[in-house]
């Protein structure tokens, strides 16, 4: 006697292995400390911010440019309401101090985290763990980066760029700017415990024979 199964139970069971697959898969990813996978998580989502933060300042400089023209005859997000959202200048600096805190130095830490190990001959960073950790601490900066300007009025933020950005005083701060000021921490220090890792591997793991030079 030989026993088949149903398509219907075939199918049940494929769709079964597939979500165990798909769950180890993801943990897998959650879970890992090898530093390719880790790079691509933490390029990724610079790239993904960076990219953001260029939609943004494309269309807020357009309407900007559509407001001094008279054509919208206000600056306020959604028209002549400034409480129905946020302010053009709230979103452009937050767009712009994100492109240059949040984007450009740790997507050079990514980028270094995947290609200094294969130049110097190491199987792996020297400390995997810290750098699961460096990463991780990036990625809620950068989500507590977005939240601190949806809060409330944002944060009162300082131009770098040299246009109408204002300083944080005692009547501003806010809830929103404990958030920024956290989440700039949080990306500083694991940006720095990042490159200390990177630089400690170079002393540390590179293949006999290569000097520093």
């Amino acid at each position: 006697m030989s026993i088949t199964a149903s398509p219907a139970t075939s199918a049940a069971v494929d769709q079964a292995a597939f979500g165990d697959d798909a769950l180890d898969a993801v943990e897998s990813w959650l879970g890992t400390t090898d530093h390719r996978r880790l790079g691509r998580i933490h390029l990724g989502v610079a790239l993904l911010a960076g990219a953001l933060g260029a939609v943004l300042l494309a269309f807020v400089g357009q309407r900007l440019d559509a407001a001094a023209r008279g054509v919208l005859g206000t600056r306020s997000w959604l028209g002549e309401s400034a409480a129905a959202g946020f302010s053009f200048s709230r979103v452009f600096n937050a767009a712009q101090t994100g492109l240059v805190v949040v984007v450009a130095v740790p997507m050079f830490l990514a980028l270094a985290s995947i290609v200094v190990p294969r130049q110097i001959g190491a199987s792996r960073l020297a400390f995997p763990r810290l750098h699961a950790f460096v990463v991780w601490s990036y990625v809620m900066g950068v989500a507590l980066f977005a939240t601190s300007f949806l809060v409330r009025t944002g944060p009162p933020t300082v131009d770098i760029f040299g246009s109408t950005g204002t300083l944080v005083t005692g009547v501003q701060a806010n809830k929103a700017t404990d958030l920024f000021v956290a989440s700039l921490a949080l990306i500083a220090i694991s940006t720095l415990l990042g490159f200390i890792n990177i630089f400690t591997t170079v002393l540390t793991h590179r293949c006999a024979g290569l000097s520093l030079d």
